[in-house]
């Protein structure tokens, strides 16, 4: 069986500081650059058509990666495909054929664990990725400096907490403590 452990949650939770922690402690990690080639595509990243390069890139980087290190059972990945849907402006077309393909990846020994990493505040979240765009500006091309799209995207991934295996508020919690809950959740899920 292979695994793969996605982060998921909005701007600036932190899932970055956590696939970083992960890869240090030794575990075999994609961090979101991955996507690279989906986020050139043409169009507003809020758009559908954006969302199906996304999709395709990331089953694709999957496999390549498993295919590519053969003894890997536990893959952590930054950024999870059934966030596609979560992040256009009507994401309820997206959640059926994702879901099918996740099913059809099942039968090829595939096993998928979403765990979302969430703020509680988000005056809070917007100050810290207000703080992150002026150093890294070009993150502004993903609309992270546009309030209403932050404030809806929020909503958005509280919405859709059903859709995870786990949630973790990253708010007040060190690193340390959220890779070990992680760890303990698959640790748990192993012995089931």
């Amino acid at each position: 069986m292979k695994r793969v452990i996605s982060l998921v949650g909005m701007i600036g939770v932190g899932k970055t500081t956590i696939i970083n922690a992960l890869t240090k402690m030794g575990y075999d990690t994609l961090s979101e650059d991955y996507i690279e080639g989906s986020r050139n595509f043409p169009c507003d990243n809020r758009m559908i058509l954006s969302k199906w390069a996304y999709i395709a890139n990331w089953f694709y980087r999957v496999e390549k990666y498993f295919l590519e290190n053969p003894n890997t059972t536990n893959l952590f990945v930054d950024r999870g495909v059934i966030e596609a849907g979560i992040w256009t402006d009507n994401c309820k077309p997206l959640f059926e054929p994702v879901t099918i393909s996740l099913k059809e990846f099942g039968l090829r020994g595939y096993e998928f664990v979403n765990i979302c990493l969430k703020f509680d505040d988000l005056d809070m979240l917007q100050e810290r990725i207000r703080k992150r765009l002026i150093i890294e500006p070009e993150r502004l091309h993903f609309n992270e400096g546009n309030p209403q799209f932050l404030h809806d995207l929020f909503r958005s991934y509280t919405e859709n907490e059903s859709l995870w295996d786990l949630v973790l508020s990253t708010q007040n919690t060190c690193t340390d403590e959220i890779c070990d809950s992680i760890l303990n959740y698959l640790q748990m899920k192993d012995l089931k």
